[in-house]
């Protein structure tokens, strides 16, 4: 399920479903909420989370955390961990995932567009630009903001 309007997506084969009034079908999820009212043709997702950057919070956080790539968000054979933070104006975006040595692991996007002021979350799938799964322990992930700054973040990954 893609949000065409947002570009989230559900990151969960299980679904349960109930049919609304007026032909509104309802899907939930363990990672979000989905409505449709044209039998599947478009979606609207909805998701609750903790907002960043606002209040003393942090500008970033991971979830779930820890993350096990064979247990959470599965969809397509993969498991699904969420990197959120906030924009504070129009910024371009790279998030990159690194190991306890500081090795780069993954590049999750690279100088992408981000609207501000807003909430995103971007997914990691628990792999490596090579596609292959990574070991259990904890990794770090960078998300720089141009003209904002770079915020670190950690996530612990136990399969």
């Amino acid at each position: 399920i893609k949000d065409a309007e947002s570009s989230n997506r559900v990151y969960d084969s299980e679904t349960d479903s109930a049919w609304g009034r007026d032909g509104v079908l309802w899907v939930g999820t363990t990672d979000g909420l989905a409505r449709t009212n044209d039998n599947g043709y478009s979606w609207k997702i909805f998701r609750a989370f903790q907002p960043t950057g606002t209040a003393g919070q942090p500008r970033t956080y991971a979830y779930p955390n820890p993350f096990s790539s064979t247990r959470h968000n599965q969809l397509g054979g993969d498991g699904h961990v969420r990197f959120q933070y906030n924009t504070l104006a129009d910024t371009r975006v790279t998030i990159q995932v690194f190991d306890y040595a500081m090795d780069l692991v993954a590049t999750l996007c690279r100088d992408v567009f981000r609207r501000g002021p807003a909430d995103y979350s971007d997914v990691w799938n628990g792999r490596n630009d090579y596609g292959d799964a990574v070991a259990n322990g904890v990794y770090f992930y960078r998300i720089d903001l141009k003209n904002d700054g770079v915020y670190w973040g950690k996530v612990m990954v136990v399969n």
